[in-house]
């Protein structure tokens, strides 16, 4: 039996990245550069509009006309940015993957099987866990994708969820009983080769490599 842990800076390096690997972000990509060019081009719009636009009689100051022609513009194309840092934020958080939901994740391989234990991010109970194991015998199917560098693992498996992980309470066991059913492996761990090595060797299942952005 052997554990793994994730390397923290491959980590955070993927976490920061995922989400611009996501096939939706590179499909919206036409969105994103149409609301950038509206920044500029509504900032010059309304600079040439300010500065030929006849002043009232009773503003003469040229410092003061200065200034309001080149602020004025600045704080539009200010406004109009607002629409394409939302969208971007926004599109940023669908394209999020759950590797940012995983802390404290260990992966353990032992002669028979794998085991995949990490607590929920978004849940402030630290001492919540989920694990999830599959037996070697029972994976169907293994897809590599080195784009995504992350490997999916299917066949049945068991899920586990702890109430106390220190104590091993236990709240609730799944037998899942679906060939489909993946184990996704994100692959920031210290030695990434050597457990897509062992996977291959102690699995009877079809190793697939792709290198294409999915979901």
């Amino acid at each position: 039996m052997k554990q793994y842990y994730p390397n923290p800076k491959l980590k955070r390096i993927l976490e920061r990245t995922q989400y611009k690997k996501h096939p939706k972000w590179s499909k919206r990509k036409w969105v994103r550069r149409i609301l950038a060019m509206i920044v500029p081009i509504s900032g010059i719009i309304i600079y040439f509009y300010n500065i030929n636009t006849p002043k009232p009689i009773y503003v003469q100051d040229e410092l003061f006309i200065k200034v309001t022609n080149i602020s004025i513009p600045v704080c539009m194309a200010i406004f109009f940015s607002i629409p394409y840092i939302g969208y971007r934020k926004f599109l940023e958080r669908s394209c999020a993957t759950d590797s940012r939901d995983r802390e404290n994740d260990t992966l353990v391989i032992s002669d028979e099987d794998l085991r995949y234990i990490y607590h929920p991010s978004y849940d402030s109970d630290i001492r919540l866990f989920t694990e999830f194991e599959i037996r070697f015998e029972d994976i169907t199917k293994i897809v590599y994708n080195t784009y995504n560098e992350r490997v999916d693992i299917y066949g049945k498996q068991k899920e586990i969820y702890y109430k106390d992980f220190t104590t091993g309470e236990i709240a609730r066991i799944a037998d899942v009983d679906d060939p489909n059913e993946t184990i996704r492996l994100y692959l920031y761990f210290e030695e990434n080769e050597e457990i897509l090595k062992t996977l291959q060797e102690r699995s009877t299942a079809e190793t697939k490599i792709i290198d294409y952005p999915t979901e």
